[in-house]
């Protein structure tokens, strides 16, 4: 990952084949869902990947101590 002032952080995750996801019984919330969003620059994390972590959201147009919206952090 990479923010707007260049600095980067790894982020450990898993992705799994969705076909196999969707033919399993348990379907609660399906972990390990992610994919593209239509271009090599964007990337669906899945809800689940947020579960357990702080997330913060910032509105476009707006001002705040972690710079100018829009944004999101966790």
């Amino acid at each position: 990952m990479f923010g707007q002032n260049s600095s980067s952080k790894s982020v450990n995750f898993v992705v799994e084949n969705a076909q196999d996801l969707f033919a399993s019984p348990l379907k609660a919330a399906l972990p390990s869902l992610a994919g593209t969003l239509g271009d090599a620059a964007s990337f669906d994390w899945g809800l689940p990947f947020f579960y357990g972590r702080r997330v913060f959201m910032g509105f476009e147009g707006q001002t705040t101590p972690l710079g100018n919206g829009p944004f999101y952090a966790f």
